[in-house]
């Protein structure tokens, strides 16, 4: 009788493997578990916030340079009004915030902030109130001080001298800053302060400034043309751009048109060899007793249109509530195109008591087109006043409303 061996390889196939049917049970029956698992593993490897630095009152003293830590909602935390007499440099990302009172005083160091579009350096109070810290102050002389890319919000509480400055960014006496693209916000007072001679603001644009209780910027008239039209001031508690005329225009400047108007105080002084060009639409306000007022060899071109004219007024709506202008200059581009003026003839320019819209001195040149003069004092009777022999007008397309005349001469 003939025997045969059985060999694995004569098995039928369905013993050998398991069958697919069954092999897709198994993993479905697993797949839960394993996505279970998975799950676990990320929610695992989720990083932990951590707490902000909390900097030492002398940690600016010496160079810095602050880094952005992902895992930190806020990276710093300053208690304390710190004195930066180092060279510190913020990188992008950097969210660094002031317990109540607390400020940076950039005295003989420097601060360059260097945010991005998509990461800000943020300087911002613990305390989310107006007013909570008072802000960052620069009197250091450094170029390298700026601001790129900064969000600088509810500061403006206490000043830091005794000039009682308050705003989010002040800026002393022969300072220097640069501040462009950046947010300026929810002060107690003014955004931004530069009331003093000798400051350097070398460049200022596609700045927001908005949010704060009084002024978006107080500043000087030799300071006006910094404030382009590239920024937004609206959304402030009084929303004009607040110039003090203590000093002289220095240069050749010019003011454009803004989203809000500026508001002077005292006089815009153009001295020799200096100017002033005032662009189309741009709004000028006057508080009591200012004026314009052009020294021999300064001239002012105001640049209105049709469409828009350049507005010069008193801040009261009354007649006389400013002086009007002044011009002692016999430069041939003293232009005034396309302007309203509106509320002058307040008080007299110089010792004779002349009274007008616009003043005429000794031995100056005056032209005035297609301009609308009207509402000024009863005593100021001449829209131009130009009462000395030597005194050259040119007047063209202009009109009169609350003025009895539109030039007095001396013929």
């Amino acid at each position: 009788m003939n025997s045969k061996k059985t060999h694995l390889s004569n098995l039928p196939k369905s013993n050998k493997f398991i069958p697919d049917w069954a092999l897709l049970a198994i993993i479905f029956a697993l797949l839960p578990a394993f996505l279970l698992i998975q799950g676990c593993e990320k929610e695992e490897e989720k990083p932990v916030e951590k707490d902000p630095v909390v900097l030492d009152c002398d940690y600016f003293e010496t160079d810095r340079v602050l880094e952005d830590d992902p895992n930190r909602p806020v990276d710093y935390v300053v208690t304390c009004v710190a004195q930066v007499d180092g060279d510190i440099v913020i990188k992008a990302g950097v969210v660094i915030e002031f317990q109540d009172d607390a400020g940076l005083y950039v005295d003989d160091g420097s601060l360059k902030v260097e945010g991005s579009s998509s990461a800000k350096v943020v300087f911002t109070g613990m305390n989310k109130v107006k007013g909570s810290w008072r802000g960052i102050f620069f009197e250091s002389i450094k170029t390298s001080n700026s601001l790129e890319y900064a969000v600088v919000s509810y500061a403006g509480g206490n000043s830091f001298n005794v000039f009682d400055d308050k705003a989010n960014i002040v800026i002393f006496n022969g300072a220097k800053v640069n501040i462009n693209n950046c947010e300026i916000n929810n002060s107690k007072e003014h955004g931004i302060s530069s009331l003093y001679r000798n400051c350097e603001i070398s460049s200022f644009s596609n700045n927001i400034i908005t949010g704060n209780d009084k002024y978006p910027v107080v500043s000087l008239t030799e300071y006006g043309h910094m404030y382009s039209n590239t920024n937004s001031f609206t959304g402030n508690g009084i929303d004009f751009i607040f110039l003090d005329g203590s000093y002289e225009i220095r240069g050749e400047r010019m003011w454009e048109k803004n989203n809000v108007p500026y508001l002077i105080e005292g006089w815009v002084y153009i001295v020799e060899n200096q100017s002033l060009t005032i662009m189309a639409g741009a709004q000028l306000f006057f508080e009591d007793q200012g004026s314009i007022y052009i020294h021999k060899g300064g001239y002012l071109f105001v640049d209105g249109s049709d469409s828009e004219l350049v507005l010069l007024s008193g801040q009261v709506a009354q007649p006389g509530s400013w002086l009007g202008i002044y011009n002692g200059s016999g430069d041939l581009r003293n232009v005034i195109n396309y302007a309203e003026i509106a509320y002058a003839g307040g008080g007299q320019h110089n010792v004779f008591g002349d009274l007008g819209t616009i003043v005429c001195g000794s031995n100056t040149y005056t032209k005035v087109t297609n301009t609308y003069m009207r509402d000024a004092d009863q005593l100021a009777e001449c829209a131009i006043n130009a009462p000395r022999a030597d005194d050259e007008v040119v007047v063209e397309n202009n009109t009169l409303s609350g003025i009895a005349h539109e030039v007095c001469d001396a013929d």
